[in-house]
Order: structure tokens, then sequence, then C-alpha cells
């Protein structure tokens, strides 16, 4: 699981210069970043630069994505034999 921000960045964004805080940092960042990938259901990052393959089993004309945002897609197939082969 990769984090949606890392200490740097964060201590940038908030002004800190300090190392005072760092440990609690390093802790938070990683249950924050789980818990904003829960709550919206996406892990923004973890397939950035990874292949993922997602299936539609059909019945709307939408197809949904499980992870975004969509980089780029490389292909798209169709099964005549629901889904045995592509």
């Amino acid at each position: 699981m990769a984090n949606l921000i890392s200490r740097t960045e964060y201590k940038s964004y908030m002004g800190i210069t300090s190392a005072n805080k760092d440990t609690e940092i390093d802790i938070l960042i990683p249950k924050v970043s789980q818990l904003v990938k829960t709550y919206c259901r996406r892990t923004f990052i973890d397939y950035y630069s990874d292949i993922k393959v997602e299936y539609f089993n059909g019945g709307f004309n939408t197809i949904l994505l499980n992870e975004s945002p969509v980089k780029e897609v490389l292909s798209v197939g169709n099964s005549t034999d629901y889904g045995q082969n592509y």
C-alpha cells in the first residue's frame, strides 16, 4: 500500500521545520492514507505504475471502474462465452 503523502510533503505543507513530531507523523500517515482510501473506495496511486485488470460482468450500459483516475487504457476485450475466453 502506498501512502497518499510523504512526511516531507506534509511537513512542507504544514510549515514544520523541526524533527520533533517525525515519529507521530510516520505513524499517522499510513493510517490516514488507508482511512481515505477506504472511505473513497479508491486506492488513487497504488496501481498508477502497475497494470490493473478489471472485469465487467454486464447488466448496465455504463462501465464503472474500481480504480481511478485512469492513466491509460491499454486494451478492451469482449467475451462471447460469458468470461471463459477473452
